[in-house]
């Protein structure tokens, strides 16, 4: 019996392109954090995780900031 195929099963989403236009946007705008400029490719239509934009920050040395999602869904003085 042949054993299966190790490694990969699929093309990266991490083009040089994609990584070209993450850094962009950071640039662009200091105060995007990963899951907004995840959401601004998504717009865009590119299928990326907020993982995978985390990855190109810091492959090219960018620090990247991280928000709490949890306080988004509360709101500022009610209960």
């Amino acid at each position: 019996m042949k054993g299966k195929k190790k490694g990969p099963k699929s093309k990266s989403k991490r083009t040089e392109k994609l990584a070209k236009r993450v850094l962009a946007i950071r640039f662009k705008s200091s105060e995007e954090d990963m899951y907004e400029i995840t959401d601004i490719l998504t717009e865009e239509c590119y299928n990326i995780s907020a993982r995978s934009v985390a990855r190109v920050l810091s492959e090219h040395g960018v620090t990247f900031k991280k928000r709490d999602r949890k306080l988004e869904f509360y709101t500022s003085g009610e209960k």
